[in-house]
């Protein structure tokens, strides 16, 4: 269960922190931008779904 709230808090989290930054992103660096957050929003997801994948099993 601690590993199911963790996943599912790193993926709330890395919403919410990249949120203002693809609000703020002026059009001139928004392809920058949207790559970063892409390529951090991948990797965060990628944890998180690890979190949840070891949360199942260790359940089931």
């Amino acid at each position: 269960m601690k590993k199911l709230l963790l996943g599912l808090s790193v993926a709330l989290a890395s919403f919410i922190f990249f949120l203002p930054t693809l609000i703020m992103a002026s059009e001139e660096y928004f392809e920058i931008y949207l790559v970063k957050i892409i390529s951090s929003s991948i990797a965060l997801a990628t944890l998180s779904l690890i979190c949840l994948y070891s949360a199942f099993k260790t359940k089931y």
